[in-house]
């Protein structure tokens, strides 16, 4: 071939230098786009990875901890606030300790259960406050109705025989025939357990008191009565009334209770 032939298909070199890089087709580590994947960027990829799933794993087991130790107290508390509540009622019942003792018994009940109810839920302290609420309202609205329950006129007049057989009450300044004791029924704790109720007036000395608390347990157990629940006041406080009452009237005014007790 001619020398000039072969200087025109002859590669021409370039003479300068230039600061650009030839551009690499292939734009990344992909074993797709022909490059090798390297064994360390496998690694690292797996390291992160394995790293941002035990972040996450972490705190998703905070949260765990977190809620199951907030629940287990809630059941504990659940559990010591029925125990409580239901020993608080058991002593109402059995030992007349009054109305805010059986309210407060029905509250810890009903906030004990709720709480082991919910106690794995949100918000479990309010839904637990809540029902309590409303189930001694409840509660308190009844007791304050009140529910009829016959009043047994043959125990009374057993326990007055009784009372008047111990020789040691005198008699009443309100109404002189009678003795100054009165007899009547009331009830008292969270299932309205039936008492009858014997008040006692003028009776000081601990060995008249003991033989009037005598004589009532022994008519108790022979004659299987409810429970009585007599108290002892000081004195008849009986005296004319105060002046929004008719002229001429009279009224009890306030009167010191001595001591009171449960014949069971």
């Amino acid at each position: 071939m001619e020398a000039w032939r072969q200087w025109l298909t002859r590669r021409k070199e370039k003479t300068c230098l230039t600061t650009k890089r030839d551009k690499n087709p292939l734009d990344s580590d992909r074993p797709s786009h022909g490059r090798r994947l390297h064994k360390r960027a496998l690694f690292f990829a797996k390291t992160r990875h394995f790293e941002r799933n035990r972040d996450l794993s972490s705190i998703t087991l905070l949260a765990r901890r977190y809620t199951y130790s907030m629940s287990s107290i809630g059941r504990r508390v659940g559990a010591v606030c029925v125990a409580t509540g239901v020993m608080l009622a058991w002593a109402g019942d059995h030992y007349a300790l009054g109305e805010l003792s059986a309210i407060i018994a029905v509250w810890l009940i009903a906030f004990g259960a709720m709480e082991l109810v919910v106690a794995h839920r949100k918000f479990e302290w309010l839904w637990a406050t809540l029902f309590a609420f409303v189930l001694t309202l409840a509660f308190v609205l009844v007791g304050l109705a009140g529910i009829d329950v016959p009043v047994q006129e043959a125990n009374c007049a057993v326990l007055s025989e009784t009372v008047a057989s111990s020789g040691v009450v005198p008699v009443s300044i309100v109404d002189p025939p009678r003795l100054a004791f009165t007899c009547s029924t009331v009830q008292h704790g969270v299932v309205f357990r039936r008492f009858n109720r014997i008040d006692i007036w003028g009776v000081l000395s601990q060995h008249q008191q003991k033989a009037v608390f005598d004589s009532l347990q022994r008519i108790h157990s022979s004659e299987h009565t409810a429970p009585i629940h007599v108290t002892f006041w000081q004195k008849e406080n009986w005296g004319d009334c105060p002046v929004p009452n008719p002229p001429g009237a009279h009224c009890r005014g306030p009167e010191l209770v001595i001591r009171e007790a449960i014949v069971n």
